[in-house]
């Protein structure tokens, strides 16, 4: 259980070209609040869950290494197919 934990934002989106689903959250810890930017896609039958959090003052950071970090996926070649 995360303190304060609310979705933000969901919407369809691809990941790495397939289907997938991103949120845009945000919780408590230790007295500071994180955003929290998820991607989530099923490739042969596994759940992948691609996630970057950061302190809520560097969520512009955030969402750069998650946008680099999304870019960077790529499925070898048929195993989305499987």
């Amino acid at each position: 259980r995360l303190a304060g934990f609310a979705v933000l934002e969901d919407a369809p989106r691809a990941v790495g070209g397939m289907p997938g689903l991103h949120l845009r959250t945000r919780f408590r810890m230790d007295g500071a609040t994180l955003c929290q930017l998820q991607a989530h896609v099923v490739v042969s039958g596994a759940w992948m869950v691609f996630a970057v959090s950061a302190p809520e003052r560097e969520s512009a950071a955030c969402e750069e290494a998650f946008d680099r970090l999304l870019r960077s996926l790529a499925w070898r070649e048929g195993l989305h197919r499987r």
